[in-house]
Order: structure tokens, then C-alpha cells, then sequence
């Protein structure tokens, strides 16, 4: 191996390892839900029904409160 293709891959691992972490953390935004499907009162009464299957308690949180 000689130092230019020591130099290509050192270019590459560090362009990696700036690009990765950042396409990783803005993928991982959330945006607000804009429903096909469901009116936002489906999605409230889903919120709801979640709370009551789930609800929160000293030790853990609720559906409502994990987004």
C-alpha cells in the first residue's frame, strides 16, 4: 500500500464518519402527522384508547407521554 491510497481511504473514513452521524440524527426528526386516513379526533380517540391500555403510573410513563 503506498501513501496514496493510505491518504484515499483516510479521506474516505473520515468523510464516513462525518456524513453518516449526520444523515442518521436528521432522519430521525420527527415532523408532524398529517393523516391520510384518520381525522385528528381517530387519532385523539387512539391517543386515549393507548392511555387505557397503558396508563401511566408512579414507576412508568403512559401511552399519551412516549411519543
Amino acid at each position: 500500500m503506498n501513501r496514496r491510497e493510505v491518504l484515499q481511504l483516510l479521506t474516505i473514513a473520515t468523510g464516513g464518519s462525518v456524513i453518516v452521524p449526520t444523515a442518521f440524527l436528521s432522519s430521525c426528526q420527527s415532523e408532524t402527522y398529517e393523516g391520510i386516513f384518520f381525522s385528528s379526533q381517530d387519532i385523539a380517540l387512539f391517543h386515549e384508547i393507548g392511555e387505557t391500555i397503558l396508563p401511566k403510573t408512579d414507576s412508568s410513563p403512559g401511552a399519551k407521554d412516549i411519543k
